[in-house]
């Protein structure tokens, strides 16, 4: 009798261990998921953006941050996430945290010069 009561004891006490581990664990991944401000950016010539790698609700730090880009003709990003639109196209951007990467499709458009008094007609 006295070992049933030890067996089952240690069966109930490895169940609550499993059970405390699988919530637990659910709960971490969910506060981990990490996410680019941006997946998608449009700019114009000159305009500037800062992208922004966060984790939950925490941002990270530029140290961690790797920052690339595939056409530093139309899209200059520096080291803490500060895009530049420099040319009319299409870039993408990737922030490297670990082993794993984010990216952000930036699309830039030239600048609409401004016209100089549109209305006004030149009398001559």
């Amino acid at each position: 009798m006295k070992h049933c009561k030890r067996g089952t004891r240690i069966v109930l006490m490895m169940l609550v261990l499993i059970f405390t581990l699988c919530t637990t664990a659910g709960v971490s991944a969910q506060a981990a998921k990490i996410k680019l401000s941006k997946k998608k950016l449009t700019l114009t010539v000159g305009e500037k953006r800062t992208l922004v790698l966060k984790k939950g609700s925490k941002k990270i730090k530029p140290k961690q941050i790797k920052w690339t880009t595939t056409n530093k003709n139309v899209a200059a990003v520096n080291k803490k996430g500060k895009i530049t639109a420099k040319a009319a196209g299409k870039a993408v951007i990737f922030a490297q945290y670990g082993k794993k990467k984010y990216k952000c499709t930036v699309t830039v458009k030239r600048s609409v010069p401004a016209r100089e008094n549109p209305g006004k007609v030149d009398p001559g």
